[in-house]
């Protein structure tokens, strides 16, 4: 008997409609200014996912932190967006509650005109998992692109998206439409009797 994976609990669960989705389309304050290190965190269709975003706090325009920006061409929700601003590692950590995971699906990649084609080295971390997926995200000069991520965490266990741009001019480079979901996973007694009532069905088939 083959064991159910945690991708088929998520493809199960998400039939029975218990999967929920945040699509993250920036702060609206002032451009310019960190963005709130728990911004996005426990949201209406996320409750039971909190996010932490790395670095931030800095001083305004500082280039070394996620910041807000807002009338950014191409930009979602009135031109708000998460600028990338400097070449450094820009994270943000999903760490979910008891009882649920986390399911990264896509993110914008938005170039400024005369930004130049970029490329953004992306990887996703599972705190028990390890490296679940990576790779470089391509964006031309001038365009909005949607990359696909579609990686699924464990229960409780804590995702961590990284991104560092690695060509393209650093100030030139936001972040927008960020979509994650949260899915209810069943505990092991649960998973079990899930098992139990696959074998009972096929049994009956047979």
């Amino acid at each position: 008997m083959r064991r159910m994976s945690i991708v088929s609990i998520v493809v199960l669960l998400t039939l029975c409609g218990v999967v929920q989705a945040t699509v993250l389309t920036g702060v609206g304050g002032n451009t310019n200014v960190a963005v709130p290190a728990d911004h996005g965190s426990n949201v209406q269709d996320t409750q039971h996912i909190a996010l932490t975003w790395a670095p931030t706090g800095g001083a305004v325009n500082s280039r070394n932190q996620w910041e807000q920006y807002n009338n950014w061409p191409g930009g979602g929700d009135g031109g708000a967006v998460y600028q990338v601003d400097s070449a450094i590692e820009h994270t943000i950590a999903f760490a979910p509650e008891a009882g649920y995971g986390g399911v990264l699906t896509s993110l914008d990649l938005n170039v400024w005109s005369g930004g130049g084609d970029t490329n953004v080295n992306w990887a996703v971390t599972g705190s028990l998992s390890g490296l679940l997926g990576s790779g470089i995200f391509f964006t031309s000069d001038g365009s909005v692109v949607t990359h696909s991520i579609n990686l699924v965490g464990n229960g409780s266990e804590t995702l961590t998206l990284s991104l560092q741009q690695t060509s393209g001019n650093d100030s030139y480079l936001a972040m927008d439409n960020l979509t994650f979901s949260e899915v209810v996973v069943p505990e092991p007694a649960t998973l079990a009797l899930l098992g139990l009532g696959g074998m009972a069905i096929r049994r009956r088939r047979a």
